[in-house]
């Protein structure tokens, strides 16, 4: 069985079983087929009619064989077993009990206490912790046993799984290809895999320049030149895709800020030797970073430059915006060489101007004219270029007035893509808000708080008001004209209710690979019982290592906040299963925190923010494994181990395997009035609960909720295309339900 094909379509709740051995004709159940799908159901997973039947078709190996894939994805064979038994129970213990033990353990005077000395060396003197509450030493954070014991079947949701085969993986390709918006982490891993096994479709028009990076680097490193050459359209593409395959990053990131943050996390930050770590990271960054290209490759790019439809001019403003990296490229491409040749003219032209500096920019051109207030020019400019006009639109606003340039826009906007409209609409109001600072997340993935912007706080609260609703009823009467040219569709639509929780993915770009459990940031997702259970597992594959991460949760209340953390296990309303710092060998080490939510209702809390942070390495792990779990049903405690992963109740899970080093990732945000739980990927700098800002956390959160919802786009399509809404999925000629294929379906329509 190919496993990366089986990862892929189990990410999108299918199974993958190749063409040759999918049958799916009615026949009788075998035993082995009604076993695995009793076994299925453990696990929070049913299949469909047609899977089964292709099961029933499988010999028992080929089951036994998909059964193990799954239980490899999911993780039933790792070590699940906290620091601490039964861990729902509080320890009691405090910092004068480690103080205690850290003395005995460095004062020879106090060798004659009466206490245990640990496998790991350690001395725990009596009195201090409860050793027969710990799996390992409550001071170094070793554990000295391992379980890949985990609970099944406490939840109360399945999932249904379909059969997928060559035909349904390749449509799949297709509609990530197709997408309009920028691919998130989980996305973009499945087109690399897809991209390995069926190569690139003929005939495909790919929209978004993320995803033709990819394609780019797929055909050149098969030495498909003519159709690589058919990718790009101008040289921030080359750029773009170049620059991905040494950074790892589809978006451009300068080389000094990606050293700078490699450097930032080098680890403890406490120990005397860290700013030479420090230092030394940086050049291995920058030594890692240095461009060397072959011959063929340096012709290639060259022959780009020269069959490029753009101008000279335009190649060069093109340029512009990263013009220190094309001086580094242009040098290790070698592409002065080649320009000096007479078969390479506009190359020729295009160095000459650029290092002259012999071109105009239009960004330069629209900023002077703002400035300088000349509305007619301005507003010319921006009409040129509709998608920048929308993204400059609230700017444009505050210096030229609102009146005017909504109506510029009501007519340039006709030429916008339906994802930047919506963007525009999702953010009118959170950017227009004089009070609030926004939260920005850059291009290296870490994310800023902008304070409001000083035309703002001088603009009276009735005309930002006015401002605000008029963008909307431009951007909606945009949205539906833009549907509506496409044509009538009739018949019925199905929308899923869940779909009304879960905003539109306008490329937010999660960089995590959230396999089956994908969802876009942002969405919604209703709490079922009265706890929630987060869990950490981080260190699979790796050897035995001193490799500490921490999971904690920040508790917010209306004057003041609180931690569930290593520090800290058992705050009012949770608790924490205790803190691991050396991982075992291959199978890795979990945390817990349970979250009461009645008593954090009943003692005022409003949010909790769920966050994993790496503390040795100063990168997070790249097999770390986040989520939480809910369920209706009271989910139980190994009183012997501690284990409290059951893969039925998990509610939300993502793989942190990206390249972006990071000290902190908040993975979610509990709003306990409404008792939903936000999925949100923030990147942030901290590596304890109690040096992250709830302020920047919950900016990210307002930023998200001011999207539009799937199910919201979808009505307005239905409308703008003479669809019937139906509530019965069964009856209705399209439907859209909350699966990955879905959410990627979502992408190509906006």
């Amino acid at each position: 069985m190919d496993t990366a094909l089986f990862k892929t379509a189990f990410s999108a709740n299918a199974i993958f079983i190749p063409a040759t051995r999918a049958d799916i004709a009615p026949c009788q159940a075998t035993t082995v087929a009604t076993a695995f799908t009793a076994a299925l159901v453990k696990i929070g997973y049913t299949a469909d009619e047609k899977l089964f039947h292709a099961l029933c078709h499988l010999s028992n190996e080929e089951i036994a064989e998909i059964n193990l894939e799954i239980e490899n994805i999911l993780g039933l064979r790792l070590n699940w077993m906290p620091m601490i038994r039964n861990w729902q129970t509080p320890v009691e213990t405090d910092f004068y009990d480690t103080l205690i033990a850290m003395f005995a353990n460095v004062l020879p005077a106090l060798n004659d206490i009466p206490g245990t000395t640990l496998p790991c060396g350690h001395f725990i003197p009596d009195g201090t912790f409860p050793l027969e509450r710990y799996n390992g030493c409550p001071l170094c954070g070793r554990t000295f046993a391992v379980s890949d014991y985990t609970y099944t079947g406490q939840g109360t949701k399945l999932k249904t799984l379909t059969l997928w085969t060559e035909t349904e993986l390749l449509e799949y390709e297709c509609t990530l290809l197709n997408s309009k918006t920028p691919l998130e982490g989980t996305q973009t891993e499945a087109l690399k895999v897809l991209l390995n096994h069926f190569g690139l479709p003929e005939g495909i028009d790919i929209k978004v320049r993320e995803i033709a990076a990819l394609a780019f680097l797929y055909l050149a490193g098969k030495e498909d030149y003519r159709r690589a050459a058919d990718i790009v359209k101008s040289p921030a593409d080359i750029l773009r895709a170049l620059w991905s395959e040494k950074s790892g990053s589809a978006r451009i990131v300068k080389p000094k800020d990606i050293a700078t943050r490699e450097a930032d996390n080098v680890g403890y930050r406490w120990q005397p030797d860290y700013e030479e770590r420090k230092e030394q990271k940086r050049i291995e960054t920058i030594e890692k970073l240095k461009l060397k290209y072959s011959r063929a490759m340096c012709r290639f790019v060259a022959r780009l430059f020269e069959q490029m439809p753009m101008d000279a001019c335009a190649m060069c403003e093109n340029m512009h915006p990263d013009r220190g990296m094309w001086v580094r490229f242009i040098r290790a491409l070698r592409l002065a060489e080649y320009g000096r040749r007479n078969d390479f003219p506009k190359l020729r032209e295009v160095l000459d101007r650029f290092y002259r500096g012999d071109y105009t920019v239009w960004a330069g051109e629209v900023e002077t004219a703002l400035l300088s207030k000349d509305t007619a020019r301005a507003l010319r400019l921006l009409s040129e270029r509709p998608g920048a006009f929308a993204r400059r639109l609230f700017a444009s606003m505050l210096h030229l007035g609102a009146t005017p340039v909504l109506e510029a826009f009501a007519v340039a906007g006709e030429q916008t893509d339906i994802r930047l409209l919506l963007t525009v609409d999702m953010y009118a109001a959170y950017c227009l808000d004089p009070d609030n600072e926004r939260s920005v997340r850059l291009a290296g993935g870490s994310t800023h708080l902008i304070p409001p912007s000083k035309y703002l706080k001088e603009t009276p609260k009735e005309e930002i008001a006015a401002m605000t609703a008029g963008v909307k009823d431009v951007c909606a009467a945009l949205i539906s004209r833009h549907f509506a040219s496409r044509g009538k569709i009739g018949g019925t639509v199905y929308i899923q209710k869940e779909l009304y929780d879960i905003p539109v993915p306008v490329g937010e770009r999660a960089q995590s690979n959230s396999g089956a459990y994908y969802l876009p940031q942002g969405s919604r997702i209703p709490v079922e019982g009265d706890h929630i259970r987060l869990f950490l597992h981080w260190g699979e594959g790796l050897p035995a290592q001193h490799l500490d991460m921490d999971l904690s949760a920040i508790i917010s209340y209306p004057d003041h906040t609180d931690d569930c953390a290593y520090y800290n296990l058992s705050p009012a309303g949770a608790v924490h299963s205790g803190d691991i710092q050396y991982i075992p060998d291959r199978v890795g080490a979990a945390e817990y925190i349970e979250l009461d939510i009645p008593a954090l209702e009943k003692n005022g809390a409003t949010h909790v923010a769920f966050i994993a942070s790496a503390y040795t390495s100063g990168g997070v792990s790249p097999t770390a494994k986040i989520g939480w779990m809910d369920s209706r049903n009271p989910m139980k405690v190994d009183n012997e181990t501690g284990v409290a992963f059951d893969p039925s109740t998990v509610q939300f899970s993502t793989r942190l395997d990206t390249e972006t080093p990071y000290d902190s990732i908040v993975f979610g945000v509990l709003d306990i009035k409404s008792r939903q739980v936000i999925w949100a990927e923030l990147l942030i700098k901290g590596q304890m609960a109690r040096s992250i800002s709830i302020t920047q956390i919950m900016a990210h959160v307002s930023k998200l909720e001011n999207r539009m919802s799937i199910g919201r786009l979808l009505e307005i399509r239905a409308k703008a295309q003479g669809q019937t809404i139906t509530g019965l999925a069964e009856e209705a000629d399209e439907v859209f339900t909350t699966d990955t294929a879905t959410f990627a379906r979502i992408a190509t329509l906006v």
